[in-house]
């Protein structure tokens, strides 16, 4: 039987800090519909996660609800021991582990995630891209968030995404805020 218990959910617990002897980063790409319930149990047994959660409003009769829901569905990130694994899977809310090649490229994209989402400004959800103008924002509320612009005359739109699981977020900037990092070119 469905509830309408909401859960009480940080997006965050710990840091989103490297690896310390013997952990790693992992992403968890849970059951549909599992992520805040996987974000609960982490909590609970005091590892260090991270799940992005934006507002929602839905509008009723005579009344408006707001509630949190995962930024990107199906996907959590957590830092544990190998040993842990077993422990999350017991959780019952665990598709698979995807390892993480590359640490570092994924702490910057959840710490440019994590900076952009903590502003409260509304953020859309946006297909992921690869290529493009890489920037950097030097002014305005999203200093110091790097992603990129598709549109070179209007540089208006800022993709900032996560690599690993090819997702991104759209913010809105000012022209005068970002500084070209790099331009990203196409494969052949």
């Amino acid at each position: 039987m469905p509830s309408n218990n909401q859960l009480d959910i940080h997006q965050l617990n710990g840091g989103l800090n490297p690896s310390e002897a013997g952990e790693k980063w992992f992403v968890i790409h849970n059951k549909p519909r599992w992520e805040k319930k996987f974000a609960d149990y982490c909590y609970k047994r005091e590892f260090n996660y991270y799940l992005p959660l934006q507002k929602s409003i839905k509008h009723y009769d005579n009344r408006q609800v707001v509630f949190t829901k995962p930024l990107f569905p199906g996907y959590t990130f957590v830092k544990c021991t190998q040993n842990d694994k077993s422990l999350l899977l017991r959780s019952g809310s665990i598709v698979r582990f995807i390892k993480v090649p590359d640490e570092r490229e994924l702490l910057t994209d959840l710490n440019n995630i994590y900076n952009t989402l903590s502003l409260d400004i509304p953020v859309e959800p946006h297909a992921y891209v690869k290529e493009g103008y890489t920037v950097k924002v030097t002014n305005g509320p999203y200093v110091g968030i790097e992603g990129i612009v598709l549109d070179a005359s209007d540089p208006s739109e800022v993709i900032v995404g996560i690599h690993l699981i090819q997702q991104a977020i759209c913010i809105q900037v000012s022209p005068t805020e970002i500084e070209l990092v790099s331009r990203t070119k196409p494969e052949i």
